[in-house]
């Protein structure tokens, strides 16, 4: 499309990108779909915790486009951050409330809700990482000391 008709590679990367994702779903699929569920979990947890909770899951048809999925964690990184920069010690102890999907009551201590949130996508991140190397590619660095200017 670019060279035939003279759109820049970027602008068509961009228009392009959603019927790519959907072509190389078959063989993709299960990355796209960790990546998306990944961000998906960690805003139904914040709107948790903020006390407006998300009735539904997101996943991987609420991100149609990869651009729209890289754009929606940039968004969602600053709300997290400022979030958990916000807590006091009383808020992690404290006992933490909520329902689940299928609307059933839950209720444990707060800082347990945040190992389980952290290791949640640990748990994903290591998931793609394996797939990328079984596909023969070099995954970025995962480990949490390498991320934001580590430890």
């Amino acid at each position: 499309l670019g060279a035939a008709r003279g759109v820049p590679h970027g602008i068509t990367s961009c228009l392009m990108l959603h019927a790519v994702m959907r072509w190389n779903a078959p063989v993709n699929g299960d990355r796209q779909r960790d990546i998306a569920h990944i961000l998906g979990a960690e805003q139904l947890w914040l709107s948790r915790f903020l006390g407006v909770p998300l009735q539904d899951l997101p996943s991987l048809h609420d991100f149609p486009s990869y651009q729209l999925l890289r754009s929606s964690y940039e968004d969602f990184w600053p709300q997290l951050e400022y979030f958990l920069a916000s807590l006091t010690e009383e808020q992690a102890v404290a006992e933490f409330t909520w329902r689940t999907l299928e609307g059933e009551p839950r209720r444990v201590p707060f800082r347990q809700v945040l190992l389980h949130f952290a290791n949640h996508a640990t748990y994903h991140r290591g998931q793609v990482a394996s797939q990328l190397r079984q596909l023969g590619r070099r995954p970025p660095e995962t480990d949490l000391v390498n991320w934001r200017g580590g430890l």
